[in-house]
């Protein structure tokens, strides 16, 4: 996925998915370990550190990469640009 992709994504769930839609969504839809990982870490960023997609990331596995290292790869102000630590392989 592109980053348009995952911001026009993570956009389109406007607060209006539960977690556990968000998760079926998740399982179903996006089964590529790097989109996975780069959704939920923009999407944790970018619903301000919400606990349950943090408690989401930890079920399906995902690694929180820094506040700092996700803005900066995503072009979030403020951000430096910055490299993502744990994307998969």
């Amino acid at each position: 996925m592109t980053i348009k992709e995952i911001k026009e994504e993570v956009d389109s769930w406007n607060w209006n998915l539960n977690i556990f839609e968000i998760y079926d969504k998740i399982k179903e839809e996006f089964t590529d370990d790097g989109d996975r990982h780069l959704l939920l870490n923009y999407a944790f960023e970018y619903y301000n550190h919400d606990r349950m997609l943090k408690e989401l990331m930890d079920a399906l596995n995902v690694e929180v990469e820094t506040q700092e290292a996700v803005r900066g790869y995503f072009g979030m102000k403020p951000y430096r640009p910055a490299k993502l630590k744990h994307m998969p392989a």
